[in-house]
């Protein structure tokens, strides 16, 4: 039940918040794959509440970092920074750490 329930929040968030507030996960621009709300919503759904809580708390210290090496990667040439939707929202001072995860508030603060 409360697997569910958590499941059905972050859809939620996903559908009415995430998109609206122009979210920019850069652990899926920088990795793939799902961004961090989808990968906690089949963690929670498959492995259960608690295991949920530790790998979500992994994924989004691991997504705190992501901005940082693909910066460092444009600057090796390594990737063309430029080429990333969310590149204005990791450099602009409106980027701000939600729960050691990535968020970008466009409307400022």
């Amino acid at each position: 039940m409360l697997r569910s329930t958590i499941a059905a929040m972050i859809s939620v968030y996903q559908q009415h918040i995430s998109f609206r507030k122009n979210y920019c996960c850069a652990h899926r621009a920088l990795y793939g794959g799902w961004s961090c709300s989808e990968y906690g919503k089949r963690a929670v759904l498959r492995h259960g509440v608690i295991r949920f809580v530790l790998l979500q708390g992994r994924r989004f210290s691991n997504c705190a970092k992501a901005p940082s090496i693909l910066k460092m990667q444009e600057k090796k040439g390594e990737k063309e920074y430029s080429d990333f939707p969310w590149k204005a929202c990791v450099s602009s001072k409106e980027m701000q750490s939600f729960v050691g995860g990535c968020c970008c508030w466009p409307w400022g603060r």
